[in-house]
């Protein structure tokens, strides 16, 4: 009896450490990672915001130029990406992903790092929360604004 009072308690102390922890499921590492000590978005690299991105490394004939990633430290997956890809699978981004044209949207964020000039001529797909990927099939050039909050 005494035990089961014991294995109770610590039970209800580990479950009231995970609740007031914000669950205990944050990855200290990425609030390292991705922004500076005040909070601020990095410039990453475009490799290293690519591995963010989709959990993988780029295939040999995906060439990342540029990239800026940042993540909060909560343990659902909230992030922020830009990123300038060139591959021949982008043709095919749009249609696989489910993204609905929006040519009349080229609208993205004033805080987009220096970088992320997409040309006028690109097409312009949206996703969900305001994402846009401005995708020039034919060469497959790609600029992504992608976000998940």
């Amino acid at each position: 009896m005494i035990a089961l009072n014991i294995i109770k308690n610590g039970l209800l102390v580990f479950l009231l450490t995970l609740v007031f922890s914000g669950c205990g499921c944050s990855n200290s590492n990425k609030s390292k990672v991705y922004t500076d000590s005040s909070g601020k978005k990095i410039h990453l690299g475009g490799q290293e915001t690519f591995r963010y991105w989709a959990e993988t490394e780029p295939t040999p004939e995906t060439e990342v130029l540029n990239g800026q990633y940042w993540s909060s430290s909560h343990f659902t997956k909230e992030y922020i990406l830009y990123m300038e890809i060139k591959a021949f699978w982008i043709k095919d981004f749009a249609p696989e992903n489910r993204l609905q044209r929006a040519d009349s949207e080229r609208d993205f964020p004033n805080d987009a790092p220096n970088w992320f000039k997409p040309p006028n001529d690109y097409e312009v797909w949206k996703g969900d929360q305001g994402s846009r990927y401005f995708i020039n099939s034919a060469t497959g050039h790609m600029f992504m604004y992608e976000i998940q909050l």
